[in-house]
């Protein structure tokens, strides 16, 4: 969950919050938090492979040096929730909270670069092929050859019926 992000980002920009009258601003808050977020983040990838990211995160001091990374955190997020509006309801609020904060100007200096990318979809990949995507998204045998083969049936006959359509 990253709600302690919003939390303390939120109170330390209202005038009552943490840090206020002790030189503590709202934009160290958010430059905290936001280093914060990003080594969660450089954590949770490299516990899926260490061995091969262990010299990058060695060689890299700053978590802002990690922006491609976050990028694509940021774009799987958002093309997830395109996939399935149901799931992530508050997490997915919290994740735009940290890429609205993320993409602002005072934050794209401090991190050397602008945080948003487009989300990827079939549509951008094809674009480049106008005529050919075209012709391949209408093909008749495109649906019979992209849908799953439901074996769990037991039925021999209808698995063959289909392997043959494919």
């Amino acid at each position: 969950q990253i709600s302690e992000y919003t939390d303390n980002v939120d109170v330390a920009r209202n005038n009552f919050g943490y840090g206020h009258g002790r030189g503590y601003s709202g934009e160290d808050a958010l430059l905290h938090e936001m280093r914060e977020f990003c080594r969660l983040v450089i954590g949770l990838y490299a516990s899926t492979n260490l061995r091969d990211i262990a010299d990058d995160i060695e060689a890299r001091h700053d978590p802002f040096e990690f922006r491609d990374l976050l990028r694509r955190v940021f774009e799987v997020g958002r093309r997830y929730k395109i996939q399935n509006p149901t799931k992530m309801r508050t997490t997915y609020g919290k994740l735009m909270h940290i890429l609205m904060d993320a993409v602002q100007p005072s934050m794209a200096r401090e991190i050397g670069a602008n945080m948003y990318t487009p989300t990827h979809s079939v549509y951008s990949l094809l674009a480049p092929y106008e005529e050919a995507a075209q012709a391949f998204l209408t093909d008749a045998d495109l649906l019979p050859a992209a849908s799953p083969i439901d074996a769990g049936r037991g039925i021999q006959h209808f698995v063959d019926g289909a392997t043959r359509k494919k």
